[in-house]
């Protein structure tokens, strides 16, 4: 019976239509006038695609109006014909993705075999939408450098982005390649970001990740929203990262590439030890693309292949125990565990490289048919398939304690466009996106527990974590794995009537995802060096028995929009969206939620229906405006607001099977017992650490608007903007159970850690900004961002650094990913050089494209570990005192000493009173810049050499300092923001050449 429900709900959603298929397309609107400005109705309009020759006709109405609703972005010309009237062409006109774009026409009077052209306008203002956002071309995709060659580096040039201060980005993922990170934009979390490829989420809904990176050779084009979107976007609050794959034309075209990088062209990291060489780095990418027609104007292919292969090490660097601090350890299971850990070779510290392996293969397949002008169909797959060894992680810190990553990774979209007629078109999308991985540490198999002296009911070693000097062992939570499958149904109709452009719609969504984790072996913590040398932990935790779930969830947005041209100078856009985030349940009632009423667990489907409760009010109205007040097309006032909301991750609920009786934590937080750390002395279980939801936990809301005037001035367009937005119910991780002088209030529990929907931020930015497209063999683009980004936590898949959960206004700070001032500049000039026969192949050809990322530092706040501060919190993110008299902050800091350590103390009783985020860490400052050779073999036939200098200025990145109050590098600066990788490190190279035909 459920089956025939689902069914029939998938049914009900595409008659109904659903969200952002058109989105993945452009449209063009114009007016039709003659040489008095007197409106000529009846003019026909033809609109040619000039790479694949398809038409596209539509009739001016009766106020001279013409509208092409739903365009696929390329290369066209517009041809303009009325009998008695010259025939008016505009040729080589590019229509972008998402983009509403405006050529108006002028009628002469003459013969209508007589033909005017007109050249499209270098630089145009728009003047038909409200958002905010830039399109990243496919010229920009192929020229400017990037190192590692992932499309979403380039997302980070748009206008209110940040760098992060923990950019964890790696070989294969760049900033969110598969998944360990994100973009931070405009106020928003990472985890709010909206990833779109050809109209389908590119997302998991598990952590709201991107799955992996289409090759940038598969990439048409994409384009980054920032603000103030219309109504056919939704599923998440953040920006919009919508991008489109490349068809054939038809002439047949391809590609054939290599770049390569190694140590031997790289400087030294900052902190690479003087007498050691340069640590081995081997990366190789290369591909090929082809396509072009397979019935001409009719059926066309693209293909693509890009494999990697990464050789590289992992730079350690950490304080462990001095021989002196070795020699005076009794404890027998410590002195043990001490044969894992390497001595020290560097002062009180272990500096080493550890192997890092990186292999990926992706193939991608692209069919376009042109049935007739009215019908066009289209499919893409992709399949990536990658692995990876992680020699540190989860804070591990010394070799052999990393992992193993195998994943399987499937795309697929497909899109049916039907035109009834020129005022009348649906676009049908449906689409898959599917993620197979395992994570399997180094460790499983390899230490038994037993042979050290420790008796923890696991075979796997447990995880050691002495804080803030140095952690190793077995991987919480691993070994694990999932399988998540995400289906998409979009459709969405156009309608145009007089001056409105209406569109109606909405999206289905279906997620399964089934998990694995087995019986861990635990953490045990440390709260000082010398506590680990007594053998003296401060908590254990252990998650028992297997974690396994399938998880099921369903979504449904509908959505209407209505661009309304008022007056030839003044267009609204009014747009109204619905969400229906559906409850995730898992198959089998394998959740278990907290019941705050009764202090207890309660099994979902015996006493609670579901984890939390559902929401049927998500609106989100949309409004904006552009207004041209002088009627030129040279200046246009913009303005524009919105209601967003954010699906909730299923993560959150899958945890809850963790919980007994399908599984449990044991927590000790006083007089743990190293030998037998996950047992009461009796043999009894300790307390359960459980896992919870609040029952009434909403969606997140976001509430975003901007003003702003662009400005047509010497071939390019000049912006100065105003943008806003207020964050609200959106996700904190805590602790329920936060202790209370020392002692759990809810008797027979450890910690609670609860999700709820309390959490809020605040954002105001100027922003302003200069493009140039390609004229004289110039274009660049510059942005200049002033913010500020204001919340009581900023990430909320994790636990926050909250040192009082029941006091988050004193929370209220900074947000970690806060940057004042930000400056990006990118662009690419083409070299005037020209000369005659074999030195015209010489010297013509070249080109250079820099980028410069100018930022503030991040904030951060000093903490004071478990079991060292005098709150009795029993939480992990204590704050110190502040000293009185003494400044934070030190005139000349360097990596040794970034702060004043002196202005600190640790508190004796109760919280500290040092506000989060009160220290801005390390500025970043970055010049890229690539030199290529473009040489033409043939006709038809092209090579070119690139040299790519990333880090040009050698400018060392730091991370954030230790911020540990008791460890013995607090203040100081031990790491660049990467070590070898490809945002923040030293100064690297890159060789690459490309044939293309």
């Amino acid at each position: 019976m459920r089956k025939k429900h689902s069914i029939c709900l998938a049914i009900v959603c595409l008659c109904l239509g659903a969200i952002p298929a058109l989105a993945q397309n452009a449209s063009l609107v114009g007016t039709v006038r003659d040489a008095q400005q007197a409106i000529v109705p009846g003019a026909m309009v033809t609109l040619q695609n000039t790479d694949t020759g398809v038409e596209l006709t539509t009739i001016s109405d009766e106020l001279g109006n013409y509208e092409f609703p739903t365009v696929r972005p390329g290369n066209y010309s517009v041809k303009v014909e009325l009998r008695g009237f010259q025939t008016f062409v505009q040729a080589s006109m590019v229509l972008a993705v998402a983009q509403r774009n405006r050529v108006d026409a002028v009628l002469r009077v003459g013969e209508i075999s007589t033909i005017v052209s007109v050249e499209a306008a270098a630089a145009t203002v728009q003047t038909e939408t409200s958002s905010l956002g830039d399109v990243v071309d496919n010229k920009k995709i192929g020229d400017i450098p990037l190192n590692g060659r992932f499309f979403l580096d380039l997302a980070l040039l748009t206008a209110g982005t940040v760098v992060p201060s923990t950019n964890s980005r790696t070989f294969l993922a760049s900033p969110s390649g598969i998944g360990i990170s994100g973009i931070n934009a405009s106020g928003t979390r990472e985890d709010s970001t909206n990833y779109l490829f050809d109209g389908i989420n590119l997302s998991d809904m598990v952590q709201n990740q991107i799955t992996f990176q289409p090759n940038i050779d598969s990439i048409q084009e994409f384009k980054v929203q920032t603000n103030a979107f219309s109504a056919e976007y939704g599923r998440n609050a953040g920006i919009i990262i919508n991008a489109i794959s490349k068809q054939g034309s038809n002439s047949l075209h391809g590609s054939a590439w290599e770049f390569v990088r190694n140590e031997k062209l790289d400087a030294k990291n900052f902190f690479d030890r003087a007498d050691q060489p340069i640590p081995p780095f081997k990366r190789n990418v290369y591909g090929y693309s082809i396509g072009g027609p397979i019935i001409r104007n009719k059926t066309f292919f693209f293909h693509s292949y890009e494999g990697r292969q990464g050789r590289e090490v992992a730079t350690l660097n950490t304080q462990v125990p001095t021989a002196a601090e070795r020699a005076s350890v009794t404890n027998p299971i410590i002195q043990k565990i001490l044969a894992l850990v390497p001595q020290a070779n560097a002062g009180n510290r272990f500096q080493a490289t550890t192997p890092r392996k990186r292999k990926l293969n992706q193939f991608t397949g692209r069919v376009d048919h042109n049935f007739s002008s009215r019908d066009i169909v289209f499919g893409n797959f992709i399949s990536n398939h990658d692995e990876r060894t992680e020699p540190t992680l989860q804070l591990n810190i010394l070799p052999g304690f990393g992992d193993f990553r195998p994943a399987r990774r499937y795309f697929l979209s497909l899109g049916y466009t039907h035109v009834f007629s020129p005022t009348l078109a649906n676009e049908l999308r449906a689409g898959a996106n599917r993620v197979k991985i395992q994570f399997l540490p180094d460790v499983f198999g390899k230490y038994n527990p037993a042979d050290f002296g420790l008796t923890t009911g696991s075979p796997l070693f447990p995880n050691i974590n002495v804080s803030g000097v140095m952690r190793f062992g077995g991987i919480d939570g691993f070994p694990q794995g999932r399988g998540d499958t995400a289906f998409q149904y979009n459709d969405t109709l156009s309608w145009i009537q007089g001056r409105h452009s209406f569109k109606f719609g909405g999206e289905f969504r279906r997620f399964r995802n089934n998990n694995f984790n087995t019986s861990t072996g635990g953490v045990i913590t440390f709260p000082t060096l010398a506590a680990f040398l007594t053998g003296t932990p401060s908590t254990a935790i252990q998650t028992r028995l297997p974690v396994t779930n399938s998880i099921r969830v369903s979504a449904f947005d509908a959505f209407v929009q209505d661009d309304y041209k008022m007056t030839s100078r003044l267009t609204w856009n009014l747009g109204l969206r619905w969400a229906y985030n559906g409850v995730p349940n898992e198959v089998h009632n394998r959740l278990a939620n907290f019941d705050a009423s009764q202090n207890k667990l309660v099994t979902v489907g015996s006493g609670i229906d579901r984890p939390y409760n559902r929401q049927l009010n998500n609106f989100g109205p949309r409004v904006g405006f552009s207004y041209d007040p002088f009627g030129k097309g040279k200046t246009v006032i913009r303005a524009g607001a919105g209601i967003y909301y954010d699906q909730p991750v299923t993560n959150m609920v899958s945890n809850l099977s963790a919980n007994p009786p399908f599984s449990f934590a044991v927590n000790f937080t006083s007089n743990v017992d190293l030998a037998a750390p996950y047992s009461q002395p009796g043999g009894g279980p300790a307390s359960v650490a459980a896992q919870a939801v609040d029952p009434n936990f909403k969606n997140g809301r976001l509430v975003s608007y901007n003003l702003n005037i662009q400005q047509e001035l010497a071939g390019m367009v000049i912006q100065a903007a105003y943008v806003g937005s207020q964050g609200r119910h959106l996700r904190l991780n805590g602790d329920f159970n936060q202790g209370i002088n020392g002692v759990r209030p809810i008797a027979g529990f450890s910690s609670i850690n609860m999700n709820l929907s309390v959490s809020n931020s605040n954002y105001n930015g100027f922003w302003l900004s200069l493009n140039r497209p390609l004229a004289r063999g110039l274009t660049f683009s510059s942005s200049y961002t002033f913010s500020k980004s204001i919340d009581n936590n900023s990430v909320g898949s994790s636990n926050p650094e909250a040192q009082d959960f029941r006091n988050l206004r004193a929370e209220r700070a900074l947000s970690d990913f806060d940057a004042r001032q930000r400056f990006v500049l990118s662009g690419t000039y083409l070299l005037p050089f020209k000369a005659e026969g074999g030195l015209g192949r010489l010297v013509e050809g070249w080109s250079i494209s820099p980028i410069v990322n100018l930022q503030t530092g991040n904030p951060f706040s000093p903490i004071i570990p478990l079991m060292a501060d005098g709150s009795g919190s029993l939480l992990a993110f204590d704050r110190p005192d502040l000293v009185p008299g003494q400044s934070i902050a030190l005139s000349n800091w360097t990596p040794e000493l970034f702060f004043n350590k002196a202005a600190f103390v640790r508190h004796p009783r109760g919280f500290g009173n040092a506000g989060r985020n009160i220290i801005e860490g390390p500025g970043f400052q970055d010049v890229d810049l690539s030199l290529a050779k473009s040489t033409r073999i043939k006709e038809s036939v092209g090579l070119q050499f690139r040299a790519e200098a990333f880090n040009v200025l050698n400018h060392p990145n730091f991370s954030q300092p230790n911020r540990m109050l008791t460890a013995a590098d607090f203040g100081r600066i031990t790491a660049t923001r990467t070590t070898r990788g490809d945002l923040g490190s030293s100064r690297q190279i890159q060789l690459g050449m490309k044939l293309m035909f």
